[in-house]
């Protein structure tokens, strides 16, 4: 709590530098404790104050993934509202997330990738690209949307969940493969 507490401290004051330091002191805390959802709001307020958008929407759309007060995610659902008013590429992910919801997954894909042509290190347009190519029983693409998506974003919260994806679906690939191969090998000795 310390440590959230100086961040919090440092955060505050209006030097660059310390907000700079203080985003470090954020990215610390959800290093060692990456379920604490204080940590994440945190670091979206301080990149918010920074100026660093895509930063602040990805902190607080990890804090929701934790956070359990109602009254509080509501406060930063109006964060993201605000963010994505503000930047074009993110007023496109939130268009993306509300395509997916809709299952209408070759819109996600072109969102996704106009995000990403927009902002290529915005993280989590990677994450929704890879769902949409998965929908699409696009694999191997979705393979790659989900690995840029780790190599992106080291406080993921799901990375986990992620990660077992993946090894799932290059399983299922190398599989199909190896039983592709099998029945090339059968037809030729006919």
């Amino acid at each position: 709590m310390y440590r959230l507490g100086k961040a919090i401290s440092i955060g505050s004051e209006p030097d660059g530098e310390n907000r700079a330091t203080a985003a470090q002191q954020f990215r610390g805390i959800i290093v060692d404790h990456p379920w604490f959802a204080p940590g994440y709001r945190g670091l979206g307020i301080v990149e918010a104050t920074r100026g660093n958008w895509v930063a602040s929407y990805t902190a607080y759309k990890h804090y929701l993934h934790f956070a359990m007060d109602k009254a509080e995610r509501n406060m930063v659902r109006d964060e993201l509202s605000k963010l994505e008013k503000k930047n074009p590429a993110l007023r496109a992910y939130a268009h993306g997330e509300q395509a997916a919801a809709e299952a209408d997954w070759p819109r996600v894909i072109d969102l996704m990738s106009d995000v990403i042509a927009q902002r290529p290190t915005f993280s989590l347009a990677y994450r929704l690209l890879g769902i949409a190519y998965a929908s699409r029983a696009r694999a191997t693409q979705a393979i790659e949307a989900y690995r840029a998506y780790l190599d992106l974003d080291k406080y993921a919260p799901d990375q986990r969940q992620v990660e077992a994806i993946i090894d799932k679906t290059t399983y299922a690939l190398e599989k199909r493969a190896r039983r592709r191969a099998g029945d090339k090998i059968e037809a030729n000795e006919k």
